[in-house]
C-alpha cells in the first residue's frame, strides 16, 4: 500500500519500461519473459543496507498495489477479511473525539 503524501512514478510505457532502483542497482523490466520465469536480479540483496532492504520492500509493495485482484487470499483469509467489515459496520466507532483528548490531557495537569 503506497505511504501517504508519497507520489508514485510510474514509467512511460508501463508494458516495457526498465526502472531505476535501489542504489541505481536494481534494473526490472516488464516483458512476457518476466512473466512465464522470474529473471535473476541485478542486484546482491544481501550486500543491501537495512535502509536499502526496507525500500526495495516497499518498491515491491507498491507494485502489487497497482493490481491488487492479481494478489491472491485463502478462503480463510478472503473469511476473516468479510468478518472484520460485518464488525465495522455493524459496530459504533471506536475511540475518544479529538476534542475530548485534549481536554483530559488539560485537565490532568
Amino acid at each position: 500500500m503506497p505511504l501517504p503524501g508519497k507520489p508514485r512514478s510510474r514509467p512511460a510505457d508501463p508494458g516495457h519500461a526498465p526502472h531505476q532502483g535501489i542504489g541505481g542497482g536494481l534494473q526490472l523490466t516488464r516483458s512476457p519473459a518476466i512473466l512465464t520465469h522470474m529473471a535473476r536480479p541485478a542486484l546482491q540483496i544481501s550486500k543491501l543496507t537495512p535502509a536499502e532492504r526496507l525500500r526495495l520492500l516497499e518498491e515491491l509493495w507498491e507494485s502489487l498495489c497497482d493490481t491488487p485482484e492479481a494478489v491472491p487470499l485463502t478462503e480463510a483469509q478472503r473469511t476473516e477479511l468479510d468478518r472484520r467489515l460485518d464488525d465495522l459496520e455493524q459496530d459504533a466507532p471506536t475511540g475518544i473525539p479529538w476534542d475530548d483528548v485534549v481536554r483530559r490531557i488539560r485537565n490532568s495537569r
